[in-house]
């Protein structure tokens, strides 16, 4: 298995698809009484059901490394953020955001730990170590990436920062939709030491995007050629 290729297809999950320059809306649920699940966050409105604290998300992805998730209204990750942030942090275990850039290279070591099942699906499984706990928000970071489909599945991790430290976990569920193959909806829990927990899932809408061509005669640049093209091999 080329771990380098692998990474790569990854962080080329969206402009692969010749997405470039989008925005997304993420709504985010907090669902303290387990009350969401895999049918209703599909296909009813989870707004509408009591008990649920709702928090607006926007994401947004500029090829090749650009990105960041603002949490109402405030920047939780993001590509710009300083390399000493302690509490937000530049790297989020997120669908489309850039796990692969020379700077995360650097800052995290990067291993091959063999393959896995996700829901009965056969993935890979990639440990990030941070290089200096000090000064990363996550200790680490499980990537579960499908062999057949080269997306994210599923995520593990330890964070630590002052106020917080404790382990979080989640799984993404993609399906066709505007000709694309994309992120529907996701679910995760976090447990902040010693014993506090968070239900959470999350629904994207709202998608909107440029070609790979439009994008580059906006900027100027060329349009982006992918340079590790072909499968992962064993």
């Amino acid at each position: 298995m080329e771990l380098d290729a692998l990474l790569t297809r990854v962080d080329r999950f969206f402009i692969d698809q010749d997405m470039a320059d989008l925005t997304v809306d993420i709504d985010v649920y907090r669902d303290p009484s387990n009350r969401l699940n895999d049918r209703n966050i599909r296909e009813g409105d989870p707004s509408d059901i009591a008990g649920l604290t709702t928090l607006i998300s926007h994401y947004a992805y500029t090829w090749p490394d650009y990105y960041e998730l603002m949490v109402m209204g405030e920047m939780l990750a993001g590509s710009e953020l300083p390399a000493d942030t302690s509490f937000f942090s530049q790297m989020l275990p997120l669908p489309g955001a850039p796990i692969y850039t020379e700077d995360l290279r650097a800052r995290f070591r990067i291993r091959f730990m063999g393959t896995d099942e996700v829901d009965g699906v056969p993935v890979y499984k990639v440990r990030y170590t941070a290089v200096d706990r000090d000064t990363e928000f996550f200790n680490y970071i499980d990537y579960f990436i499908g062999i057949g489909r080269e997306v994210i599945l599923r995520v593990e991790s330890t964070f630590e920062s002052p106020w917080y430290y404790g382990n979080a976990g989640g799984d993404f569920y993609y399906d066709e939709w505007l000709g694309k193959y994309l992120p529907i909806y996701g679910h995760g829990s976090v447990l902040y030491y010693p014993n506090h927990s968070s239900d959470v899932w999350g629904r994207w809408y709202n998608w909107d995007w440029k070609s790979a061509e439009e994008a580059a005669a906006d900027s100027g640049e060329p349009v982006p050629e992918d340079e590790n093209s072909g499968s992962v091999s064993e």
